[in-house]
Order: C-alpha cells, then structure tokens, then sequence
C-alpha cells in the first residue's frame, strides 16, 4: 500500500468514525447487561482529529509487557513499555487529554478493524 493510499484511507476512515458518532448520538442505545460491561473497559486504541490532522494513540499487549505508541504525521513512536498494563495506560490517557485539552476530538477505534488491498505492479 503506497502512503498516498494509507494517507487516503485512513482519512475516509476519520470521516466514517465522525459520522458514526453523530448517528450514535441521535439513537437511543440499550445494552444488555454483558454488553455494558464490554463498554465500560478502558479503550486500547484512540483516534485524534483536528481539521484534517489525525493521530493515534494504541496499547500493544505482548505477554506480561505493554508498550504505548503515539502517531504524530504517520510516523510511530514508542512512548511508554511497562511491565504494567496500568502504567501504559496512565501515558495513553494522559496523551489523550493533553490532546483534547488542546481542541482534538478522540474516538475509541479499539474495535476497528483494518483491511488492505492487494496494489497490482
């Protein structure tokens, strides 16, 4: 996938989770009680719009060790690695804040899922 694609994906796919909020909040939602708890986990995967900027924040479980990676103009970086779940969340929640603090509008994109094309030569 070139990164003109990605770039063009991942912006539909903003477009799409925006428009999706706004449906949800017109509809009246009642969940069984199994699905309230599954809403009440801390979310591992966020998106960050402003304008036409987006940036990601996501948590990578590996075994008993947990990494935080923020994406800032489509280049990942590591910004926390724990032994504790608790503790990348604390730096995934903090970048979260400072981020809408400062005007971004997050959505929790942990049950997205990600589709690729296969680019003929």
């Amino acid at each position: 996938m070139t990164k003109a694609t990605l770039i063009l994906s991942l912006s539909l796919f903003s477009m799409q989770i925006f428009a999706e909020e706004a449906v949800e909040k017109t509809k009246k939602i009642e969940a069984s009680p199994s699905e309230t708890v599954s809403q009440t986990t801390k979310p591992n995967y966020m998106m960050c719009k402003n304008n036409n900027i987006v940036r990601t924040i996501r948590i990578e479980k590996k075994g008993r060790s947990c990494k935080t990676t923020y994406t800032k103009e489509g280049v990942d970086s590591i910004v926390g690695k724990s032994g504790s779940m608790a503790l990348c969340q604390d730096v995934f929640d903090k970048i979260k804040d400072n981020l809408e603090k400062a005007s971004w509008k997050c959505k929790d994109i942990t049950q997205a899922r990600v589709s690729t094309s296969i680019e003929e030569p």
